[in-house]
């Protein structure tokens, strides 16, 4: 062991005996956690910062880039399951365009990359099978590049051609659809990609494509009129949105009269979704018209009472109107409005002289003029059935009472919270205190027992000097005495003066 070491050790050992247990367990705490926070700031530093090279990645496709990875020796990371995949950040956009160039990620499908290998011996139904493939590949690729969508699959069907145009059936499609987490697909862009694909096939029209969700879910579900189910989601939507419109519409005028909170109103709205088409003839018997006229002008014999006899045959055509209706659906067949207004009050003193509020119900003839309002507003019509009545009953509003003592206790909640944040901050802040204070009097011990033993060296080393002056003036009292007597004569000389 060095000197500088063990000499380091003999004064470590004095301080480290004169510790208490719990003084101890401090100090091993204290080391260990600084060497333990070196350490972790060191390999956080020196590790890279890793970055996003592409998420939500088909298997195949992340299997393919890291092997590519594995063989450029490049530091990756596997995240969510292994379709997320971390590089160092400064090499992202690098590593990117250079897969790019190798057409990855391919997004788990075939484009017309299949075109580029040497194809020759090849059939003609493998070319268009191989064809179908990479059109299938290169719309699901362009359907991925939705904001909403992490993934899509496209089938196509194309029928073979018939001799008969009678026979020839008509090419259909079905994409199914992953969604990203919370994403939801507008029914404008249902449409959109419906249209893309049928634009993108000879002879696919937008209704002959189908378009469900990883949950089996219809996005773009063709209504049948011919069937009870015609009623669909989005007719049932459609009839919530006309309920709620007129809901709105009765509710902000009830509450301008009565005040705000004091109606309620609940609309049923019945609508037709009948597409009915209508085909009317009639005809006009009071104003003919001429189709045709024949005159015929006859001479007759002498024998027959000679002259002549003229023949008119008019033929008449009547007016004929054709009309063609196609009533569109979604047509208002009936609707019902059942609305509630709020009374008046009045103060009214108790037995005990507490004042209380007392209910006065409305007029019937406020509430026939609040009536007819409503029917105004909601467009009534009585050929259709409509029917709206108005009532006026006590609607329960919260006390205010009631209001003021949630609010009391939602403050003295927040209040409690605060308080108890805050003794929770000063017993942290007391408990580091009270160790920084321990680790300072252990240190201030140490640094006083320090000084102490290098204090006593200092006076050992002036006494060993002392000494030796003395050692060395005998020797020269004895090798020259004169010399000596004359140097002490003077000596005294001095002091005596």
């Amino acid at each position: 062991m060095p000197d500088a070491l063990r000499r380091l050790v003999e004064k470590i050992k004095p301080f480290w005996t004169s510790l208490s247990a719990g003084q101890r367990a401090v100090l091993i705490g204290a080391v260990v956690g600084s060497v333990l926070l070196v350490v972790a700031v060191v390999h956080w530093a020196s590790r890279p910062n890793y970055a996003a090279l592409f998420a939500n990645l088909d298997p195949k496709d992340a299997s393919t880039i890291v092997e590519q990875l594995r063989a450029k020796k490049i530091p990756y990371q596997l995240r969510d399951g292994g379709t997320t995949i971390l590089v160092p950040q400064e090499r992202v956009y690098e590593l990117r365009l250079e897969l790019a160039g190798q057409g990855l990620p391919l997004m788990g499908t075939v484009g017309y990359e299949i075109f580029d290998r040497n194809n020759i011996g090849l059939t003609d139904f493998v070319q268009k099978v191989n064809y179908r493939r990479a059109l299938e590949g290169e719309l699901a690729r362009t359907i991925c590049t939705l904001s909403e969508i992490s993934a899509a699959r496209v089938h196509i069907v194309v029928p073979e051609p018939s001799l008969y145009s009678s026979e020839q059936k008509e090419p259909t499609a079905s994409i199914a659809l992953r969604l990203k987490p919370g994403a939801r697909l507008t029914p404008v862009q249902v449409q959109g990609i419906a249209n893309l694909v049928a634009s993108s096939v000879e002879g696919l029209r937008p209704e002959n494509v189908t378009i469900v969700d990883s949950y089996g879910n219809v996005l773009n579900a063709r209504k049948d009129k011919d069937t009870f189910a015609s009623l669909t989601a989005s007719q049932i939507e459609l009839q919530r949105d006309v309920e709620d419109y007129l809901g709105q519409k009765v509710t902000s005028l009830l509450e301008g009269v009565v005040g705000p909170g004091r109606a309620r109103v609940r609309v049923t709205a019945e609508l037709d979704f009948d597409q009915v088409e209508r085909t009317q003839e009639t005809y006009d018997a009071e104003n003919p018209a001429i189709r045709s006229q024949e005159t015929s002008l006859e001479i007759l014999p002498q024998g027959q009472g000679g002259g002549r006899r003229e023949t008119n045959v008019t033929n008449y055509e009547l007016n004929r109107t054709v009309e063609r209706v196609v009533q569109s659906p979604g047509a208002v067949r009936r609707i019902t409005v059942a609305a509630i207004v709020d009374g008046r009050y009045q103060p009214v003193k108790g037995a005990k002289g507490k004042e209380s509020q007392q209910f006065v119900p409305r007029s019937q003839e406020e509430l026939d003029k609040l009536t007819a309002l409503v029917q105004s507003a909601i467009g009534y019509d009585a050929k259709r059935g409509d029917r709206v009545e108005v009532t006026c009953l006590p609607i329960q509003m919260p006390e205010e009472e009631e209001l003021k003592e949630v609010s009391r206790r939602g403050f003295l909640m927040d209040v409690l919270e605060k308080v108890a944040l805050g003794l929770a901050v000063l017993l942290l802040l007391g408990l580091v205190r009270s160790g920084i204070r321990d680790l300072r009097e252990v240190a201030l011990a140490y640094l006083k027992r320090s000084s102490e033993e290098m204090e006593e060296p200092e006076a050992e080393k002036e006494a060993l000097e002392r000494l030796d002056r003395r050692r060395q003036v005998v020797y020269f009292a004895r090798r020259k005495p004169e010399d000596a007597a004359k140097l002490v004569r003077t000596w005294l000389v001095q002091d005596h003066r």
